[in-house]
C-alpha cells in the first residue's frame, strides 16, 4: 500500500516543467486522434466503421480538451 501511495503522490505532484509537457502531448495526441477519426468518416476507402470513427473523434476531442485545460491550469498557476 505504501508503494501505491508513493506512486500516486508522484503522479499527482509532477516535477517542475513536466505538466506543460504533458499538456502539449495531450493536445498532440488529441489532434491526431481527431484527424484519424475524420479520415475514417470521410474517406470511403479506409476500412473503418462509422461507429469506430466517431468514437475515435470523440476520444480525440476529450484528450485535446484535457490538454487545453491542463495548459490553462499551468498558465494560471504561473501568474499567481
Amino acid at each position: 500500500m505504501h508503494k501505491i501511495r508513493l506512486w500516486l503522490s508522484r503522479v499527482m505532484n509532477p516535477r517542475d516543467g513536466a505538466l506543460p509537457a504533458i499538456a502539449e502531448d495531450f493536445r498532440k495526441v488529441g489532434v491526431t486522434a481527431i484527424g484519424v477519426g475524420l479520415v475514417g468518416l470521410f474517406i470511403p476507402q479506409v476500412n473503418a466503421s462509422v461507429g469506430s470513427s466517431v468514437l475515435l473523434l470523440v476520444f480525440g476531442l476529450i484528450i485535446w480538451l484535457m490538454g487545453i485545460i491542463t495548459h490553462r491550469h499551468v498558465q494560471t498557476g504561473r501568474k499567481e
